[in-house]
């Protein structure tokens, strides 16, 4: 059972959960209620309306990420923006894009869905609900590359290298690949760490939607999906052996 400032999350009302992750082997958990953010970090939760304030005012967090050094990297799709905050601080020491401003420059981004990190301090960004790419940045925020596109072909099967909502994304560097949860295309796709294309994962139990990812190098490399039926509410997990 979790429980959030001594109120069991099963006997609260309405929740939304928006994600979960592991960092140096501790479990975080954010989700948003009652238009608050909350994290639980080691047993220790902190409510963005409450003492313990984060000083960036979010409107709708979606991504959350912890980093190998216990950064955390946040995206917030109704600012379109990507906030990098260090670990022990409440103020993000970098963020990314323009308050309340969508685009398709390299500095904009239109519902960014996800970070992923890599051991470099270079990190992607799946952007994410509008233009269907994948942005990566080096470690101070500049813009190196992109890759991907919307897949406009409705009711044939989708090309490789585009997305319909890239809603989540991991990265796996032992095996220098990225992985995009293609999430209306029910599908999987890698990419090594320049952005080409290396594999589709697709197989009859993701369902038609596939919501997130992550990669676990543990047992050899594992990727762990998480899949949903349209518009319910019951979500099965499955792992991919890597």
């Amino acid at each position: 059972m979790l429980w959030l400032l001594d109120v069991l999350i099963t006997q609260v009302q309405w929740i939304i959960l928006l994600g979960v992750g592991c960092s140096f082997g501790e479990t975080y958990i954010q989700f948003i209620m009652a238009r608050r953010v909350y994290y639980i970090w080691s047993g220790v939760a902190i409510d963005t309306s409450g003492s313990r304030k984060w000083t960036a005012q979010y409107f709708m967090p979606h991504g959350i990420t912890a980093d190998h050094q216990g950064t955390i990297w946040l995206t917030d799709v109704a600012m379109h923006q990507v906030f990098k905050i260090p670990p022990g601080q409440t103020v993000p020491k970098m963020t990314l894009g323009q308050k309340f401003q969508h685009g398709e420059d390299t500095n904009l981004f239109c519902k960014p869905s996800d970070v992923s990190v890599l051991l470099s301090g270079e990190f992607f960004v799946s952007d994410g609900y509008c233009y269907s790419r994948v942005l990566k940045f080096s470690k101070d925020g500049t813009f190196l590359m992109s890759f991907g596109k919307r897949n406009v072909q409705f009711g044939a099967v989708p090309p490789v290298v585009t997305f319909d909502i890239p809603h989540s994304i991991t990265v796996s560097e032992e095996h220098h690949l990225v992985c995009v949860a293609d999430r209306e295309n029910n599908r999987i796709q890698c990419f090594d760490l320049d952005g080409n294309f290396k594999q589709v994962i697709k197989c009859p139990e993701f369902g038609p939607r596939l919501f997130a990812l992550e990669y676990c190098p543990a047992h050899g490399g594992l990727l762990y999906a998480v899949n949903g039926p349209a518009f319910e509410i019951c979500w099965k997990c499955g792992m991919y052996q890597m």
